[in-house]
C-alpha cells in the first residue's frame, strides 16, 4: 500500500517505510521499483522481505534525489542515480 507511509504486509509481518516523496510520482518510477525488486530477488527469497527492502531502497533513493534536485523537477532516472548511494549506506550499517 502506498501513501505518506508505504505499508508492506503479508497479514503476519508488517513493515512501514517512511521514505519517498511526491517527486517520485513521475513516469518510470514504477519501472525503477520493478528493477530494484528484480535485483533484490536475486539475493532474498522471502517475498515480504523483498517488497520491504525494495521499497526502502527506492524511497530512500528518491529522497536523496529530492535533496539534490527538488520534487518538481525529478525524473525517474534521478532516483536510479542515487541507488548506489543508498546501498553504500545500507552496507555500512
Amino acid at each position: 500500500m502506498k501513501g505518506p507511509t508505504t505499508i508492506v504486509t503479508d497479514g503476519f509481518e508488517l513493515y512501514l517505510i517512511k521514505y519517498g516523496n511526491s517527486g517520485m510520482a513521475t513516469a518510470g518510477s514504477g519501472d525503477v521499483l520493478s528493477g530494484i525488486i528484480s535485483g533484490v530477488s536475486g539475493y532474498i527469497s522471502d517475498p515480504v522481505k523483498i517488497a520491504y527492502i525494495s521499497a526502502y531502497i527506492n524511497g530512500m533513493a528518491g529522497d536523496l534525489a529530492n535533496k539534490k534536485i527538488n520534487s518538481y523537477s525529478m525524473l525517474a532516472s534521478d532516483t536510479i542515480k542515487e541507488i548506489p548511494n543508498v546501498l553504500e549506506k545500507m552496507i555500512a550499517k
